[in-house]
């Protein structure tokens, strides 16, 4: 059985805790997603990465994006937004994984204004790029139909 997204902060969570390590996880956790693999992943609204990890916590399956190095003009924080880069992120917002065929669809929305497609190993496939004027109320985040098509 997945966990909820509730479930997934809370182990988030305790990975913080006295004795976790707190320099494994991103420092801003803007996304938090569990896939029906029941893996957890992360996306970093101050960084340029999405993390995914084992259900608990004990090891790092795939990182999209550097840590410290942004799809922007000088490659900081504070750059434009490039919206084109195939290997770094711009503050992303979210994750969902598509079941059918587990490619990563990233909320690249902070920094960026994409929806970035990634292959299961993290290859570059494709994105949509556009800047939303208002926000639907639910947020920055990205969300995919299930098997049943129900969202």
């Amino acid at each position: 059985m997945a966990k909820s997204n509730f479930q997934a902060l809370e182990t988030v969570a305790l990975w913080l805790i006295p004795g976790g390590d707190p320099e494994a996880v991103p420092i801003w956790q803007h996304g938090c997603y569990v896939d029906y693999e029941n893996n957890v992943w992360l996306a970093d609204a101050k960084d340029g990465i999405v993390q995914k990890y084992t259900h608990d916590g004990s090891k790092l399956l795939l990182q999209i994006g550097k840590s410290g190095a942004f799809d922007s003009s000088d490659g900081t924080f504070d750059g434009r937004a490039l919206n084109s880069s195939h290997t770094q992120l711009n503050r992303p917002t979210g994750v969902a994984v598509d079941r059918s065929n587990r490619d990563i669809y990233i909320s690249d929305g902070y920094g960026n204004s994409r929806v970035a497609v990634f292959d299961r190993t993290g290859k570059f496939l494709r994105q949509w790029v556009g800047r939303v004027r208002r926000p639907k109320p639910n947020g920055y985040g990205i969300l995919l139909p299930d098997a049943q098509s129900k969202i």
